[in-house]
This record gives structure tokens, C-alpha cells and sequence, in this order.
């Protein structure tokens, strides 16, 4: 009989569990807390080193199949940057079917690429996206592999690479999104005319650019006297929200903007831009996520003025329309203060319960004696800092001997929280990826009524409990059993949608 991951229903039950076979963890740990199934250099740290002597994470993605994709930049066997990714079994160790032992290294442009972005398709394909230098400037960049990455998709660009000059200086090309339509979303900064802007551009799912987005796939839009983009989502009615920062009177301040079709939504504060000044000092955000009620958070780092202070992870979030939620910390806006002078907040995750997860990097120690380490926090839906979260809603992680720096953050559908970025050792940066338990997603709502009668029997929901945790499925898990006239769930796909959905299970149909 397979077995099956049973750490919700150990939870449930109370029993505690010693398994360590593939597929089954232990119970879940305090959220916040490193997971010891994730290992590799230590429990719950993973260290892979890929190219030369300067290899960082800058995107991590979970699959379907629980697989962990790590996408970033290392040094190639021409000593130039390349881009770079690994694929790990979610036991962290790497997954051995995927490009070379577990690793694919590309020389993508001419002179040094930079990979800031990476996505994956519904067929499996991986879209990885940032800078790379043609002719001496860098321009927007991607390109795809098979599902195995084994091989770059022929049917994508020319010969699995795209390449698009958005201006006539530099462009760098800092988040991707994919539509439902198989269309794809690069965002952003260019120089146009010396100053720098947001810029986006969307392609058609062979990679060429889709010309029904202002007229020719490519869209410039200046706020403030600089601008750069650093993130994009997109809303369940297809406008695109792109997250940066924009320099006024001097001053860096949270900037969004918002794109119908390519052009600017002037229901969005009215002309599609908006700017807010966090902290009265310089503030970016490099990350933003839309809730499922459609409000927009984004996430950075802020300072206070005058300069030099602290930096801080900082957020905010807005109703549909722009306006700051002053549902969310009574103004919208919402500080977080760490251990050392500089707090830089890179990634945001919404959790399925409605938190919000920040991570990034945080200094370390006392000076002289100081390094960066991972860090994160996590928020309720009000804005608060979550108690049972680390300690007091915050947690830090020093990963390697010397400095740490997160880049990036994905959430797996068991709660677990994965992030990824750089870790240095004896002068050497490498791939390295840590695993937080992270509390089952909507635990508030999972209970022992598991046929959802308003009862809890040993014959009926502690029998089906017992049986799952065995690995039973299917007919198996409710044979014999008799429902109520009044259950809410009397058949195995109401039963497993329930345990799947409230109690975070991974079963089989």
C-alpha cells in the first residue's frame, strides 16, 4: 500500500510519527521553524554549487509535482555570466532526471547574461528571463527549455532565445508573469532619452511579440524623474500591476502602475500611476502579489530621512482602485524592524489564508563582526505580525559562514515556505535554498468532522482518518461506512476535496 503524506492527519489525531519513507514527513514543526526533510549542508539548508565561484538564486518555483525548480546566474566554463538552474526532488536532494545530474548552464547573448526572472508553463516547459548583452548593452532576454531541461524549446524565438531592445540604452528586464493565454509579461527598467523608466513587454507564447499590446508587444512609461520596475502580477481580469521604484523631488518612493492592453487603466488613481512615500526616505519595492479579493500589496525596503538610517522590510496595500487599504495597519502601510542596519526585503507570497509572507536579507551581528542573513516575517490579513510565526512573526537564518542574501521566495501547497538566494563560503557564492515549515494553510478550518455532519465518530471520521493515514484512497478509504441522511460528505471525491483543500493533504484522485 503506497504511502502518503499523513503530517496533517498526525496533527489531527494526535499521534506522533517516526516514518521517514519517501512521501511521508513528520508532524509539522512551529511555523517558522527550518524543515529537517529539507536537507542537504544541514537540516533544512540546501548548498549546491553550479558554475565558477559567483552562483545565486533569483528565482524558485514549486511544480505541480512538488518539484523545486532554483533558476539564477553563475559563472560559466568561459568565465562569463550565464544563466543557471537546478531542480530538486522535495527532499531537496537534486533531481538527477532533469538537464545534466540536475543542473542546466546556458550562454544565452553574446557578452554577459543576468537572470533575474523565471516561470513555468502549463505544459511543463521552464521560461527563464532577465539582461544579456548584444553589441555592448544589455536588452531584454529569455529563453526556454523542455519540461526536462534537457534541450532549449525550438519552437520559442530563434532557437529557444528571444532578445528585444525596449530603448536605446540599457534595459533590464527584473520580473516575468504568464497570462492564462500562454502570452508572457517582461517588466522592467530602460533608459529612453537618458532617463531611466517602468517598461513592459509582452510576447506571444512562440515568443515573438504580441503586437495587440500597444501596437507593437513594447510599452515605456515614465513616473517621476527615474523609475525602475521590479515586479509584476496580474489580476483575474487580465490588467497587468507592476510594482518599482520612482525618484520625487529627490526621493525613491513605492511606484505602481497599471496596464490595460498595454495601455495605462485610468481608473487606477486616475491616471494608472500612483507613488507613496513609505518612511520619508528612500523606499523600493521589489515584489507585489494581488490577494484573492483583488487588493494589491506590495513589498520592499524602506528608510527613514535623513540619510544615512536603517532600512526596514516595509509593505503596502491598496483597494482595486489605488487607494491605500486602511484596513491593513489602520494606514496601508506596515514597517518592519530587524536586528541591524539594513533589512532588504526581496520577495511577498500571499498565503491561501490570507497572510502575507515577506523575505529577504537582514544584517547580522555586531560591528566589526557583521554579515547578512536570511530573513522573513509574516503578517495576518490586519497587517499585524504573526505570533506563531518564528519569533514574534520574524525569523533570520544565517545559511553559509559568511554572507547570505535571499533573492527569492515560493510557497509549497503544504504551507512550507522555500527561500532561495546566494551563500558564501571561503570567497565562494553558491545556489543555496532553505525550507521553513511554514503551518498547514487553513488549519483554522480543518476539524475531525470529516463527513461534515456536526459530529465527530470513531465509526465514521476517525475510520476514514485512520484509513488515509494508511494510504487508503478512493472506495478503499469509505467503504462500510454509513453516512448520515444530513453529511455534508458522503462520497471520496467530496471527502478528499475537503482534506486536500481545509486540512492541506496531498492525495491522490
Amino acid at each position: 500500500m503506497k504511502l502518503i503524506d499523513i503530517r496533517r492527519i498526525a496533527c489531527l489525531v494526535g499521534v506522533s510519527t517516526g516514518f521517514a519513507a519517501s512521501g511521508v514527513h513528520a508532524i509539522f514543526g512551529q511555523p517558522g521553524t527550518l524543515d529537517p526533510t529539507w536537507s542537504g549542508f544541514a537540516l533544512g539548508k540546501v548548498i549546491t554549487p553550479i558554475g565558477g565561484s559567483d552562483d545565486a538564486v533569483n528565482a524558485v518555483i514549486v511544480q505541480t509535482d512538488g518539484k523545486v525548480v532554483a533558476a539564477g546566474t553563475c559563472i560559466g566554463s568561459d568565465g562569463s555570466n550565464q544563466f543557471c538552474v537546478a531542480r530538486y526532488a522535495d527532499t531537496g536532494m537534486l533531481d538527477s532526471g532533469f538537464g545534466s545530474g540536475g543542473k542546466a548552464i546556458t550562454s544565452v547573448g553574446a557578452q554577459d547574461d543576468t537572470l533575474t526572472a523565471a516561470a513555468i508553463q502549463n505544459d511543463g516547459k521552464i521560461v527563464l528571463a532577465g539582461y544579456c548583452g548584444v553589441a555592448g548593452l544589455p536588452v531584454f532576454c529569455m529563453l526556454r527549455y523542455n519540461s526536462g531541461g534537457t534541450a532549449l524549446d525550438s519552437g520559442f524565438g530563434t532557437n529557444g532565445r528571444v532578445f528585444t531592445s525596449m530603448s536605446n540604452g540599457g534595459d533590464q528586464a527584473n520580473a516575468i508573469a504568464l497570462q492564462p493565454d500562454g502570452k508572457i509579461v517582461l517588466v522592467g527598467g530602460c533608459n529612453v532619452n537618458t532617463q531611466s523608466v517602468f517598461c513592459v513587454a509582452r510576447y506571444n507564447s512562440n515568443g515573438s511579440l504580441d503586437t495587440s499590446f500597444d501596437g507593437n508587444g513594447k510599452v515605456s512609461t515614465a513616473i517621476g524623474s527615474e523609475a525602475t520596475a521590479y515586479a509584476v502580477a496580474l489580476q483575474s481580469n487580465g490588467k497587468i500591476v507592476v510594482a518599482g521604484s520612482c525618484t520625487n523631488s529627490g526621493q525613491k518612493d513605492f511606484c505602481l502602475a497599471r496596464y490595460t492592453n498595454g495601455n495605462l487603466d485610468l481608473s487606477f488613481d486616475g491616471n494608472g500611476l500612483l507613488a507613496t512615500d513609505m518612511n520619508g526616505g528612500d523606499d523600493i519595492a521589489r515584489a507585489v502579489a494581488i490577494q484573492a479579493d483583488g487588493k494589491i500589496v506590495i513589498a520592499g525596503s524602506c528608510a527613514a530621512s535623513p540619510p544615512p538610517s536603517f532600512a526596514h522590510f516595509c509593505a503596502a496595500r491598496y483597494d482595486t482602485d489605488g487607494s491605500l487599504d486602511t484596513s491593513f495597519a489602520g494606514d496601508g502601510l506596515v514597517t518592519t524592524t530587524f536586528v541591524g542596519y539594513r533589512s532588504i526585503a526581496t520577495s511577498l507570497a500571499v498565503q491561501p489564508d490570507g497572510k502575507l509572507v515577506l523575505s529577504g536579507s537582514c544584517e547580522s551581528g555586531v560591528f566589526p563582526f557583521v554579515t547578512n542573513v536570511f530573513c522573513a516575517d509574516r503578517h495576518n490579513s490586519d497587517g499585524g505580525l504573526d505570533s506563531t510565526f518564528g519569533s514574534n512573526g520574524k525569523v533570520t537564518t544565517q545559511v553559509d559562514v559568511s554572507g547570505d542574501k535571499s533573492n527569492a521566495m515560493a510557497l509549497q501547497t503544504d504551507g512550507r515556505i522555500l527561500l532561495g538566494g546566494r551563500c558564501t563560503s571561503g570567497g565562494e557564492s553558491d545556489f543555496c535554498v532553505i525550507r521553513y515549515d511554514g503551518g498547514p494553510f487553513g488549519a483554522q478550518n480543518c476539524k475531525l468532522d470529516i463527513d461534515g455532519d456536526g459530529r465527530v465518530l470513531a465509526t465514521i471520521d476517525m475510520l476514514i482518518a485512520t484509513r488515509v493515514a494508511l494510504g487508503a484512497t478512493g472506495s478503499a478509504a469509505i467503504s462500510g461506512v454509513t453516512f448520515a441522511a444530513h453529511a455534508t460528505r458522503k462520497t471520496w471525491s467530496s471527502i478528499r476535496s475537503y482534506l486536500v483543500t481545509h486540512c492541506n493533504m496531498n492525495l491522490p484522485q
